[in-house]
């Protein structure tokens, strides 16, 4: 998600960095995003929340003004063992 972040930023888009657990992580893609004149912020949200998602779009649109792209990069990894 951070490169993905990063990409976005690089080329002049304000850019909402969404978390579910740690914000630790988070602002720091935020704080570098900023180091570089761009716009950032986190948002916590649990994408399986529907209540969640909606109000991280609310949040988004009243800090950066709308919402024109939205990149999923949630994911979950269940470790088989032998």
């Amino acid at each position: 998600g951070k490169a993905i972040c990063l990409k976005f930023a690089e080329h002049g888009a304000a850019v909402a960095v969404c978390y579910s657990k740690s914000s630790k992580a988070a602002e720091q893609v935020v704080d570098e995003i900023r180091s570089k004149a761009g716009t950032a912020i986190a948002v916590k949200v649990n994408v399986a929340d529907e209540v969640e998602v909606q109000t991280m779009v609310d949040t988004v649109v009243k800090s950066l003004g709308r919402l024109d792209i939205l990149c999923n990069n949630a994911g979950i990894l269940n470790a088989m063992k032998p």
